[in-house]
């Protein structure tokens, strides 16, 4: 517990250094990256309690771990494959430094006041998206600031559209009269 609590304030802080160890494996395992996952989307879903219920924090629990898994493997393949900004890129590597990059999620708890619900998120979601940005590049050390950024908003649109794309399908296909 005192190491997810390290990390995760070092990862809030947009410490590098945890980033390239969390790729490289030292001290920190994908169960501790999957805790800080899990721990963000409570957060979010505490904050979000008088909107969705509890039913709402399990399933926003779950649906931020698909897309992290997701999103991670959007990153992997564009810049790993597709640009190659890093030879040999880990997949398992980067899925442990982008779940470390979800600790500053955790402020979104603090949504749970309700004045504060859009300043927050607002805020978490800038703060979640830089560390992302971080986890990135200290991944792929070989490859510039603006090139990872680049991948991560590219990864971010692709997501975006698919979740648009899967929400009307869905909705289409449980709502049709």
């Amino acid at each position: 517990m005192k190491e997810l609590i390290e990390k995760g304030i070092r990862a809030a802080k947009l410490d590098g250094g945890v980033y390239r160890e969390a790729y490289e494996g030292e001290g920190v395992n994908i169960f501790l990256a999957l805790s800080l996952v899990i721990l963000s989307a409570g957060a979010a879903g505490i904050a979000g309690l008088p909107f969705r219920g509890v039913v709402g924090i399990l399933a926003n629990i779950l649906n931020t771990c698909i897309r992290w898994l997701i999103w991670t493997g959007i990153i992997y393949l564009l810049a790993g494959k597709v640009f190659k900004l890093k030879s040999d890129l880990e997949f398992k590597g980067l899925l442990r430094a982008t779940g470390l990059s979800a600790a500053p999620g955790a402020i979104r708890i603090l949504g749970a006041v309700p004045v504060l619900y859009s300043p927050v998120f607002i805020i978490g979601g800038v703060w979640l998206a830089t560390a992302l940005v971080m986890a990135a590049t200290y991944s792929m050390e070989e490859a510039s600031l603006w090139k990872t950024a680049s991948v991560t908003l590219f990864s971010w649109v692709l997501m975006a559209a698919g979740y648009i794309f899967s929400s009307m399908f869905l909705r289409g296909a449980l709502f049709r009269r």
